[in-house]
């Protein structure tokens, strides 16, 4: 559920690169004779048509007084730093979220949860685990389903610590690793919610071997991958895992001893992470030889703090940064970046938000944030 280009651009406006990743108008002069009263008038209305015609023209939207904009050419001027329907630009609609500064606003999609960390997005719904403490500590969570309105529905309960949460379109269920039984967990998609426990039914374990506090996972039709952040156990538990869809009990190592990875996410080609310890956003070939370790991953961007959650979408990378006190000791502030797809990047800032944030998701009109220290996932137009 990728698009190959974004439908829009936040507060630095940037240009749909090439769907790969890795990879004024003239003026035209009008001689005019100086005519007689009766005629100048006349061609003073034509000229004004004339301009009328030229505005309704989408390429040649008119410029109102005071920095307004006609975006629909029916002589209504939109000012772009704060009209939320034409954010920025025309026809960029903020949804439900304001518009400042030429830059649409988050709002939240729930409120009132303990601790969402990990965030995914199938179909029309947004999926969400809700951890019970925070610091991460042994206990339960829940899966919560927030449906396209607002309605939020527990489709599992007493799941053991589960972090992020990835939707598998190929058995239509939904991955979600616990961090202190360093298993992962899979959970029906579509069926009778409310009614998933591990005890109950409807949660099962898919993957028990060799994981030290599973953090990220993603998957498409041929291999699982699983992040084990490793916690307090020890760099060397620091490993990307690329387990065959056909035999999940069998796994190479995918990276060796990444900077602490949390959440992932892949497209076509590459597997994207981000490192929370060396500040990097990471990517690697699906079919790198695992043999070649970290010699065959790339970095996209460098040189930041706390980098957390990740969401792909073409030529486009979105990231959270986990949050930091502005103040030493005052209140903590998470922020959204965009980063292009391609080695080397200055990343951009979106947004910021109050408390730390988690993952992050991303549909065909916007971004999805776990608000790990608000309690709220957040909805940001893209």
């Amino acid at each position: 559920m990728r698009t190959a280009c974004l439908l829009s651009s936040f507060m630095l406006a940037s240009g749909c690169a090439g769907t790969e990743p890795g990879e004024g108008s003239p003026d035209a002069a009008n001689d005019v004779a100086s005519p007689s009263p009766d005629v100048g008038a006349e061609a003073s209305r034509e000229t004004a048509a004339d301009t009328r015609n030229d505005t309704n023209d989408a390429s040649a939207p008119e410029v109102c007084s005071g920095g307004t904009i006609d975006c629909d050419g029916d002589g209504t001027c939109e000012n772009l730093n704060s009209n939320p329907d034409h954010c920025g630009r025309c026809g960029h609609s903020c949804l439900s979220g304001a518009c400042l500064a030429q830059q649409c606003q988050p709002f939240p999609i729930a409120t009132g949860m303990l601790f969402p960390l990990g965030v995914a997005v199938a179909g029309t719904s947004v999926y969400v685990t809700d951890f019970v403490s925070d610091p991460i500590l042994p206990g339960s969570g829940d899966l919560v389903r927030i449906d396209a309105d607002g309605r939020q529905t527990i489709i599992a309960s007493g799941l053991s610590n589960p972090t992020s949460v990835w939707y598998d379109g190929t058995t239509d269920s939904l991955l979600i690793p616990s961090y202190a039984s360093s298993i992962v967990m899979s959970v029906p998609a579509h069926g009778d919610a409310g009614h998933f426990t591990p005890d109950g039914g409807g949660v099962t374990t898919v993957v028990s071997n060799h994981l030290v506090a599973p953090l990220g996972l993603a998957s498409n039709a041929d291999w699982v991958f699983i992040g084990n952040n490793g916690g307090n156990f020890g760099d060397t538990d620091q490993v990307i895992q690329r387990r065959p869809r056909a035999d999940l009990t069998q796994f190479t190592t995918f990276d060796r001893a990444p900077g602490r990875p949390e959440y992932l996410d892949l497209d076509a080609n590459y597997l994207y992470w981000a490192e929370q310890d060396s500040g990097r956003i990471m990517r690697m070939r699906l079919g790198a030889d695992p043999d070649a370790g970290a010699s065959v991953a790339e970095v996209i961007t460098s040189g930041l703090t706390h980098p957390t959650g990740i969401a792909v979408d073409g030529s486009n990378i979105y990231f959270s940064l986990a949050g930091t006190p502005h103040i030493d000791g005052g209140p903590v502030f998470g922020t959204i970046m965009r980063v292009d797809n391609q080695l080397g990047a200055t990343a951009q800032l979106l947004v910021t938000l109050p408390g730390y944030v988690e993952d992050v998701a991303v549909d065909a009109v916007a971004i999805y944030v776990a608000g790990r220290g608000s309690g709220t996932v957040w909805k940001l137009a893209r």
